[in-house]
């Protein structure tokens, strides 16, 4: 790698950068957590992932090198020298420039997990039959651009948001294709059709999805991001196959072992580990309302019972100054020296009750 992306390197807490809104749930995700997404019989292990750490490692050093210098590589530069060549490495099948169901966008990259569904479509580029084969759709720009901002082309139509996040997720609708991957080279997300909208957009009541996208905030999309260029750095290569395992095409297709797509068991067991995280974090608030409950009325019993202790001394207190012929009022001090020990509630309440007469 080059210096000065040696410079940015570190030693990653995690495999994954958590967002604002995250695909996954990070508990579920975690290394450390022993029931979660490693223990998936889908999951590629790190001695599996070997490979193609290697020839990733490889591809990036070399861009780098002929290409990330004073200025960034272009889009066209970034996605042909760069995002083409890392899909290839992970099995993807890429077809370029897909025109989109509505003829008026352009898909950058369609992802193809059989090469056999591509070469069957591949002169039907943009047609119906087409789009029913593409396993994913991927929108690369150039390498390091802000995900959030807007620095993508000036004669983007206008009905378009050009934020990054608002395309890959209008292409999804617009194609009705269920897997993106957005990538600047260095930052790689992933997004679902459904499971990645805004809240907005998932209402029931939303008449055009396209405009509820455009217009919500971009950190309001729900992905899964990685830092591909700390993964590659070799104290992180342990960090690895939490990249192969989401962007490479074997997540998308039926494991023999489990039956399912791994990329689908990952939502389903995200979504029971959110569900008992819930149910843990509710039972813990059940638990502390009970403790507080408690602590306050075992406070308010000991209050009544300091209350009704003091009350019966004070009122032995003013028993006796009378048996002994003391009034008991303000002027001769005998209510200073009640106030002197028992609070003014106690006093006034004792003096009240020692000089009425009803009272004996």
């Amino acid at each position: 790698m080059r210096n000065s992306q040696q410079k940015k390197m570190s030693v990653l807490e995690t495999p994954y950068i958590q967002t604002r809104s995250n695909l996954f749930e990070v508990g579920y995700l975690s290394p450390e957590n022993n029931s979660g997404v490693r223990s998936l019989s889908a999951w590629r292990d790190r001695e599996d992932v070997g490979d193609a750490f290697d020839k990733v490692a490889a591809i990036l050093t070399e861009f780098e090198r002929k290409h990330v210098g004073q200025r960034p590589p272009n889009e066209s530069t970034t996605e042909a020298k760069c995002v083409d060549k890392v899909l290839t490495a992970l099995g993807w099948h890429t077809a370029l420039r897909a025109v989109l169901p509505d003829r008026e966008y352009t898909a950058d990259l369609s992802l193809f997990a059989d090469e056999g569904k591509m070469q069957e479509v591949k002169d039907e580029a943009g047609s119906a039959r087409y789009w029913n084969a593409v396993t994913a759709i991927c929108e690369g720009k150039r390498w390091g651009l802000s995900f959030e901002h807007d620095a993508c082309r000036k004669d983007s139509p206008p009905s378009l948001n050009p934020w990054p996040v608002h395309q890959i997720m209008c292409y999804l609708h617009l194609a009705n294709v269920e897997w993106g991957i957005l990538t600047n080279g260095i930052r790689w997300r992933l997004y679902h059709q459904e499971r990645s909208l805004p809240p907005k957009a998932r209402h029931k009541n939303v008449k055009d999805v396209s405009d509820a996208i455009r217009s919500a905030p971009s950190s309001e999309f729900p992905t899964y991001e990685v830092d591909l260029v700390s993964l590659v750095n070799r104290e992180n290569r342990g960090h690895f196959d939490y990249f192969v395992n989401f962007f490479a095409p074997t997540a998308y297709v039926h494991n023999p072992a489990s039956k399912a797509r791994l990329v689908d068991l990952s939502l389903r067991g995200s979504e029971k580990w959110r569900k008992r995280e819930e149910r843990e974090q509710s039972k813990k608030e059940r638990d502390r309302e009970r403790r507080v409950n408690a602590a306050k009325k075992a406070n308010e019993e000991a209050r009544e019972a300091a209350y009704k202790a003091a009350h019966e001394a004070a009122c032995e207190l003013a028993r006796s100054l009378r048996e002994n012929k003391l009034i008991v009022d303000a002027e001769n001090g005998v209510r200073s020296v009640l106030e002197a020990a028992y609070s003014k509630d106690v006093v006034k309440d004792v003096l009240e009750n020692v000089n009425d007469p009803e009272s004996e």
